[in-house]
């Protein structure tokens, strides 16, 4: 299969979190949304933004943190409203997804996949070069 195509699906990954009631990090499957690939073939490393649900409101960025409704966007296979966390830029290794998409913004919602990626964009082009 081509990696590219990968660009734009929704699959789970084992992800680290900060467990606060254990005070460390644990590992969990969360969702994820795949916009980068390092190579075209076999295993490789991929760029994703997390999918969340932000539990404490005021964690929200309301510059970079896209709200993914699932009554408008159902065709995800999102249990709960979360948002995709387009600051939150991670690289994942291709073995740590889920077998299955949890469905395609990029073909499914073409709208939704643009703004995320414009906001990560802006994210990205905010970052200052080091000073010498």
């Amino acid at each position: 299969m081509n990696n590219k195509n990968l660009i734009g699906e929704v699959r789970g990954s084992r992800f680290p979190y900060f467990n606060s009631t254990n005070q460390q990090i644990e590992f969990k499957s969360r969702p994820v949304l795949i916009i980068n690939c390092e190579k075209e073939h076999g295993p490789c490393d991929l760029t994703v933004l997390p999918i969340s649900t932000i539990p404490r409101r005021q964690n929200i960025n309301s510059t970079y943190d896209i709200f993914i409704d699932i009554s408008i966007y159902n065709k995800l296979s999102l249990k709960r409203n979360c948002f995709c966390r387009t600051n939150k830029v991670s690289t994942v290794h291709s073995g740590e997804l889920t077998a299955s998409a949890m469905g395609n913004i990029k073909i499914d919602y073409p709208k939704l996949y643009s703004e995320i990626i414009t906001k990560f964009k802006v994210f990205t082009d905010e970052i200052s070069p080091s000073q010498s």
